[in-house]
């Protein structure tokens, strides 16, 4: 959405159910966490890229919250309290 309020800059299509995260990175790429199923998704308003980072990153179906770090997302997952961080650039788990 605009500064002027309402209208929208940029639209992106996703095949999940909605959206339910977002938080930006230094590098002012968007990341979106998805609902039904549980995704990670990097956006750059920029050039218009939009990036899988993660699918299925649980048997749960919600992203419930988003913290960004120093390349890496630290993923709430809303029904089991569960936290899962990402190394945002590979999209693989770090335990």
């Amino acid at each position: 959405v605009d500064d002027r309020g309402g209208n929208f800059l940029h639209v992106v299509h996703l095949d999940e159910r909605g959206v339910h995260s977002l938080a930006w990175t230094e590098a002012q790429k968007l990341l979106i966490g998805t609902v039904y199923p549980a995704n990670l998704y990097g956006y750059t308003p920029d050039t218009g890229n939009l990036r899988l980072i993660s699918d299925r990153l649980t048997d749960e179906n919600f992203v419930y919250n988003i913290s960004y770090l120093d390349g890496f997302c630290d993923l709430g997952i809303r029904s089991s309290a569960q936290l899962i961080k990402v190394d945002c650039e590979t999209g693989k788990q770090c335990f």
